[in-house]
């Protein structure tokens, strides 16, 4: 057994379950934990202008279908919030565009309408803004989203089953 600091167990933790990127910006714990990370085998880390970078870094290649590690202080989180905050709500699974490389309908698309849901929003919003105001149409629009994705839960829409995908 190894005697080993909190920012290391966070290293050999986040390596354990998988993640083979690293992405921070320097400052306590980050420092001390993804330069623990970086000693791991097969990882790549990266050293980030902004805590913001670093979250927007870990979302794309989580997207990718990697496991990452993104690590900052405490009020770090402040500055990444709006990647953070973003990549929450978008109800995008992280591999999308792995599932899309490989040929296979994403998960996201599968059986929920919640990401569906937002396709036919585009598209109104897209044809309407030529004669309706703008912020009419976004609000419009972000109404008939919300519509759609609450009537699938009371009514208990899903997505029809793809043949070859169960």
């Amino acid at each position: 057994m190894e005697l080993m600091s909190g920012n290391e167990a966070i290293a050999q933790g986040a390596w354990e379950a998988g993640c083979t990127i690293g992405v921070a910006y320097p400052g306590t714990p980050s420092t001390e934990t993804l330069e623990a990370f970086a000693k791991k085998e097969g990882v790549y880390a990266e050293w980030c202008v902004n805590e913001k970078v670093a979250v927007e870094v870990g979302i794309g290649a989580s997207a990718a279908g990697a496991r990452v590690l993104a690590t900052m202080k405490h009020v770090g989180v402040n500055v990444a919030a709006d990647p953070l905050f973003t990549a929450s709500y978008t109800g995008v699974g992280g591999g999308m565009l792995r599932d899309i490389m490989v040929r296979r309908t994403p998960l996201v698309l599968r059986r929920e309408i919640y990401a569906v849901a937002a396709i036919p929003g585009a598209l109104i919003y897209y044809y309407l803004q030529e004669f309706l105001p703008k912020t009419f149409c976004m609000l419009l629009c972000a109404a008939l989203i919300v519509a759609i994705r609450l009537l699938s839960l009371r009514f208990r829409w899903n997505l029809p089953n793809s043949i070859n995908e169960k």
